[in-house]
């Protein structure tokens, strides 16, 4: 016999329970007559009476009683719910206001006698200075002109003479001064990255200013953009020197950019004391 037919011969069998004798196998004997049961019989409509017929109606099918229990759980469920939305609804409505944060400043009252009368006179006098000043600008922007060449001198009261003051100019257009006792003796222009050079200066000792800026205005004689002045910090000396029977006249010359190993630190200077 082979392992399927090993297999076949065990099915039907039941466990044994423990300790308990096996069943005792049912002894063969003839099967007694079974008897049909009959199928049911369908239900019929009534046998119409006469004088009229009578409708027919099929009986009613039965329904399971499950689907009956979860209708009537979920209508409970929403009357839960219809409840409790009309609780908070009322609720709030009848809720007692919840009161506002109310906030209140009061600026202090100015104490004149807390102010000092030195810094309120110094910061009037301030904005009196700056609204001067910026009427005094706007009134050299329109008496601006033309710009003018490297070497146009705008200023002189000096006489003729023979030494030279050469400028080399730097990234910004220049306008250069001689001054003798606080005014202006000599005046002439200088372009951005050009030379100006003025050859007719005679015997003195002057202070060499330079101011640099844009927007130049010939009816003010400065800039009035961006402008900023710086001196030579010693005076300058033009002298006619003589050797033997040759007299030469001074050369001076200046370049207003820093250079490596460059021999003259001008200092800043107040644009005010620029101004005649």
């Amino acid at each position: 016999m082979n392992h399927e037919d090993g297999n076949k011969g065990f099915k039907g069998l039941g466990k044994l329970a423990a300790n308990q004798p096996p069943p005792t196998p049912p002894v063969a004997g003839p099967t007694p007559p079974q008897t049909p049961t009959p199928p049911p019989t369908p239900a019929s409509p009534p046998t119409p009476a006469s004088g009229g017929g009578v409708q027919w109606t099929p009986p009613p099918t039965p329904s399971g009683g499950g689907s009956g229990c979860l209708k009537v759980g979920l209508i409970i469920v929403g009357i839960l719910l219809l409840g409790l939305v009309l609780l908070v609804v009322v609720g709030r409505t009848f809720a007692p206001a919840k009161p506002e944060t109310a906030y209140d400043y009061t600026a202090p009252d100015a104490d004149p006698a807390a102010v000092d009368p030195a810094v309120a006179a110094a910061a009037a006098a301030e904005l009196e200075r700056q609204a001067a000043e910026s009427a005094r600008l706007q009134a050299c922007r329109d008496e601006a002109g033309t710009q003018p060449e490297s070497g146009e001198v705008l200023a002189r009261t000096l006489d003729e003479g023979g030494h030279t003051l050469r400028i080399n100019a730097g990234d910004r257009d220049g306008l250069i001064k001689l001054r003798q006792d606080g005014r202006t003796a000599l005046s002439f222009y200088v372009r951005a990255n050009e030379t100006a050079a003025v050859t007719d200066i005679p015997d003195g000792t002057y202070q060499v200013m330079f101011a640099g800026g844009s927007d130049f205005s010939r009816g003010c004689g400065e800039f009035t953009t961006a402008m900023s002045v710086s001196a030579d910090p010693d005076p300058v000396v033009f002298e006619l020197t003589h050797e033997g029977d040759s007299s030469y006249y001074a050369i001076m010359e200046y370049t207003l950019t820093r250079q490596v190993g460059g021999n003259f630190e001008p200092e800043a200077v107040d644009p005010a004391l620029f101004r005649d």
